[in-house]
């Protein structure tokens, strides 16, 4: 269902959905995050995509290069230094090299 409204360029929408589907206890998935992220990308929502990369990560997922440089665009905009380097050490942490080749 969010990829419908991300389609439909909804923002509103796709966070609604995002924030139900983590009350009822559902779990972040890698394309929901994708989706989520991507949105507040687009519509500079940076704080938005902030929350939403933390909530996805401390339930565990495990996320990409990619991902985790979107996640570090976003807190550059929000000027959330401390938060970049804490991705920065869990990019580490989980094996994945911030020069390496997607």
């Amino acid at each position: 269902i969010i990829e419908t409204f991300v389609r439909r360029d909804a923002p509103q929408d796709v966070l609604f959905l995002w924030n139900e589907m983590l009350q009822k206890g559902l779990k972040a998935t890698y394309m929901s995050t994708e989706y989520v992220l991507n949105v507040c990308a687009k519509h500079k929502l940076f704080a938005k995509g902030i929350t939403a990369g933390t909530a996805s990560l401390s339930q565990g997922l495990h996320i990409d290069r990619r991902t985790y440089l979107k996640a570090m665009k976003a807190c550059e905009a929000q000027k959330e230094f401390p938060t970049i380097l804490e991705l920065f050490s869990e990019m580490r942490a989980a094996g994945i090299v911030p020069a390496q080749k997607i």
